[in-house]
Formats: structure tokens, sequence, C-alpha cells
């Protein structure tokens, strides 16, 4: 925050939680000390929580597929989301500008596994609901692209 900018009533609460590393109002940004230290070695088991308790319930309702939220890319203080996009991803568009389904579990519930095959079939005809562009594209477990035989890292 710029110094002597107030935050807004929204904001005041995030505020005041992060005080304690230097963000706020006229403070001096500054690594964490003393518990924040071990509150940061936590960090990483944090994430994988709170992307668990976004992304599980989508998985069940969109068989197997993660469907992001419809407040991606304009989170305003969910910051539980906004850490996610942040760790995972960067950014986000909002959906109407891109949406970008991911497939984790296979159709009995398992989780995807490299030493398997799978087949997404799409029936003539069924492209997936879109105006302008779509694309299926493999990632692995470091969102790095999936190597194959044939060097094609994207279907559209």
């Amino acid at each position: 925050m710029a110094r002597g900018a107030a935050p807004g009533a929204d904001l005041a609460v995030a505020a005041g939680r992060n005080g304690g590393v230097g963000v706020g109002p006229g403070a001096e940004a500054r690594g964490p000390e003393g518990p924040g230290e071990a509150a940061a070695a936590g960090g990483p088991a944090k994430i994988f929580a709170i992307r668990t308790e976004i992304v599980l319930p989508s998985e069940t309702k969109h068989n197997g597929w993660y469907v992001a939220p419809g407040d991606i890319g304009n989170f305003g203080t969910d910051y539980n989301l906004r850490a996610i996009v942040a760790v995972y991803g960067i950014a986000a568009n909002i959906p109407v500008e891109a949406m970008y389904p991911i497939g984790s579990f296979d159709n009995s519930g398992a989780l995807l596994n490299g030493a398997n095959k799978y087949v997404i079939h799409i029936p003539a005809g069924g492209f997936p609901p879109v105006k302008y562009y779509w694309s299926f594209t493999a990632y692995n477990q470091g969102m790095l692209l999936v190597p194959n035989p044939i060097n094609r890292y994207a279907i559209n």
C-alpha cells in the first residue's frame, strides 16, 4: 500500500492481518521473523489444503474436471482463491474471456496417472461448447508439458 493510503473497508482485515510483515499504510516491508518463519515453512501444506478445499467440490460436480469458480480473475477479497491462482497460474482470466478446466480424475474416481492410457471421446458434432477456440493440452504434476512420441502438445 502507498504511504498514507488507508485501505478500503473490504481490505482493512487483510491489512491488519499482514501488519506483522510490514504490509499496510505507511509500513516498511520486511521478511517474517520469529513465529512468521514457522508460518512460512508451513505454507506449501496450507496452500495444498486450500487448493483441495476449492478444487474437490468442483471435480465431484463435473465428472473429475475442475472448473474454476465464477469469480476467478475477479477475486475481490477471496484471498484463498487469489493465493491458489498465484501459486499455480500467476494470474487468471475472468470466465467470459477464457476458461481452463483441468481433468484430475478418471471415470472411476482414481487420480489420473501417467502409467495409464486415457481417451477423451468427443462424439461427432459434439465439440466443446465454445464460441471461438478450444484445445486439450496434457501437463504433468509439475505443470510441464507431457512428452509424447508425436511431439504434439495441444489438440484443438
